[in-house]
């Protein structure tokens, strides 16, 4: 996808820390914890970033937007 594309979050979830995760994710990995499915989604890569930990995301809501 094109740099600065938005990304939306797909389902609900919260926002978490993503101080484990390496650099290989880019320098601003977005980690948000669905409870209810018991899973976790990351988005690698991201430019800009809309929330912080602690954060409730709803679906459809805009998130980050795309990097390289």
């Amino acid at each position: 996808m094109k740099c600065g594309t938005k990304l939306y979050a797909g389902r609900r979830g919260w926002v978490v820390s993503n101080a484990s995760l390496g650099p290989a994710y880019g320098a601003n990995p977005l980690l948000i914890r669905n409870y209810r499915l018991k899973r976790d989604f990351l988005l690698a890569h991201t430019r800009k970033v809309f929330v912080k930990p602690g954060d409730r995301v709803r679906a459809g809501m805009l998130i980050a937007r795309a990097s390289d």
